[in-house]
Formats: C-alpha cells, sequence, structure tokens
C-alpha cells in the first residue's frame, strides 16, 4: 500500500496522544510504577513473539547474528526509556516533550540539509535552535530535566536511524523487531519492580494492565516501528513531532488552562510552527510573488 507509512506514522501520532491524555491515567494511581512498566513490557514480548511463533528460531538466530546492531539498539532503547521516566520527574512533561521532539527535529533538518543541501532546512533548523534556547533560558531552573530530554531526544533519533539499517541486513518486520525490542530494558525494570504488588496488579488491576499495554505500548510501538521502516527515520520524526503541540493543545481544551501559563503558550504556538512549517508548499508562493 503506498501510503501505509504515512499511515502508520500519523496512527502513532493519534495512538500516543489519546494515550498520554486518557489511558495512562488508568494506572497513574498504582503504587509501584516500576512494576506496571515491566508487567506491560513482557506482555507486549508475549504477544510479538507469539504472533511471529512460526518464525521465532528464524528471528533469534538473525538477531544473533548481528549482535551489535541488536545491542546497540537495547542500549539507545534504554537510554531513551531512563530519559523519559527521570527527564519527567526532573523536570515536567510539557518541557521534557517539547525538548524530546523539537530536539529530534532539529537533527533531523541538519541531516536533510546534508543530504539535499536545501537551504530551507538550514533556517527550520535555526529556527527550531532559537526556541531550544529560548525554552531552556525561561525554565532554566529545570537545567537536568532539559538536560535528560535533550538526551531522550538524541537517543530517538539515532534509534530510528540505526533500527533501519538493522532491518535490512537482518530482513526483519515490525513485528519481528518488537519480539526483542524490549527484553535488555525489562532486565533493568525487574531489579527496580516491587513484585510485592504483583497479586494486586493481576488480580485487581489485570483488566486495566492490558488496556494499557495494548493502547500504550503495543499499538503505538507497533505503528511507529512499521513507519519507520517504510518511510525512512527522518520523515517518521517530523511526523512524530505533531504529538507535542497536539497533546499540549487537547490537554490544555480539556483542563480550560490553555492561558494559564503565558510562557509555554507562545512556546507551544512556536513548536507548532516550525513543526507544520516544513510541509508547506513553498513553490506556490514563488511562483505567486
Amino acid at each position: 500500500m503506498k501510503y501505509s507509512g504515512y499511515i502508520s506514522a500519523f496512527g502513532f501520532v493519534i495512538i500516543t496522544v489519546v494515550s498520554s491524555l486518557f489511558i495512562e491515567k488508568i494506572i497513574v494511581n498504582f503504587p509501584d510504577k516500576f512494576l506496571v512498566i515491566f508487567a506491560s513490557m513482557l506482555i507486549a514480548t508475549l504477544f510479538f513473539n507469539l504472533i511471529n511463533l512460526q518464525n521465532i528460531k528464524t528471528v533469534y538466530t538473525n538477531m544473533l547474528n548481528d549482535l551489535r546492531g541488536f545491542l546497540i539498539l537495547s542500549a539507545l532503547i534504554g537510554l531513551n526509556w531512563l530519559c523519559s521516566i527521570f527527564g519527567v520527574i526532573r523536570g515536567n512533561l510539557f518541557i521534557y516533550n517539547l525538548f524530546y521532539f523539537m530536539v529530534s527535529l532539529f537533527l533531523v533538518h541538519i541531516t536533510t540539509y546534508y543530504s539535499s543541501r536545501h537551504q530551507r532546512y538550514t533556517i527550520f533548523a535555526i529556527l527550531v535552535l532559537c526556541l531550544l534556547i529560548l525554552a531552556t533560558y525561561l525554565n532554566i531552573h529545570l537545567f537536568y530535566g532539559i538536560v535528560l530530554a535533550t538526551v531522550g531526544g538524541i537517543s530517538s533519533f539515532l534509534y530510528r536511524k540505526t533500527v533501519v539499517s538493522f532491518a535490512r541486513a537482518t530482513n526483519f518486520t515490525a513485528s519481528q523487531i518488537l519480539m526483542t525490542r524490549f527484553l535488555p530494558f525489562m532486565i533493568f525494570i525487574g531489579i527496580k519492580a516491587n513484585f510485592h504488588y504483583l497479586h494486586n496488579l493481576i488480580f485487581v488491576h489485570g483488566f486495566a494492565l492490558l488496556i494499557f499495554s495494548g493502547m500504550s505500548l503495543i499499538l503505538p510501538t507497533y505503528l511507529n516501528q512499521s513507519a519507520i521502516l517504510k518511510i525512512g527515520a527522518e520523515k517518521s520524526i517530523m511526523i512524530s513531532a505533531i504529538i507535542f503541540p497536539l497533546s499540549w493543545f487537547v490537554e490544555s481544551l480539556f483542563s480550560s488552562g490553555i492561558l494559564n501559563n503565558r510562557s509555554n503558550f507562545w512556546l507551544a504556538i512556536f513548536a507548532s510552527i516550525l513543526v507544520i512549517a516544513p510541509y508547506i508548499n513553498y513553490s506556490w508562493f514563488n511562483k505567486h510573488t
């Protein structure tokens, strides 16, 4: 299907926004978040292994044949998850998402310029950098959160670039890559998790856990992975960047607090313009001016 990659990318955006605003709140009051993440990753891993059961030996054999690539991807995923967990703690969700997505977008514009030599991408990169500098100045008290979000954005960019090469080398599909994606980080999370609450999680919050796993992990990671492999790292990042302004706007509407923080309001508007700008057909303006 010609546009399946773009459908996956925009589907990832919509599911992520819905999940972050509504789905993730169903487990927010559970006493041990690490156990929820561990259980969700385990469910996702089992799901992707079950749907690829007929190819399971081939997948793990090919993975071991490119062990270096697998370990690099695992390290990037682990770094990304750690930054997402502690970045929000040391900062806040708004600042984390702004830097996470805009840093990735900045790197896309830089690499796209070097591959295409189109001057417009230099301008986009400079404007995104100005936004990041302004956001840092206005939120310097959240410096450590900003650093973690920046590292998270860089690791996201590097993961998307690396996984394309890994998929080509191993001939993996999106779902086959996800068979092993969560395994290394599950070890870290498993060490941090308090299994004293496992009985309560399964028998009291079991249904909520399944919804959370499906809507916040299985579906979005599959759509994102599928988009990366079909349309490439750069395009998938540019579309994913829509998540930040869209989630901010929708959440502000539901909370009726869109103007409560004026600086965040203008940062979000600035980011929205920069996310949309690359999609404008500038050749139309050249013909009519």
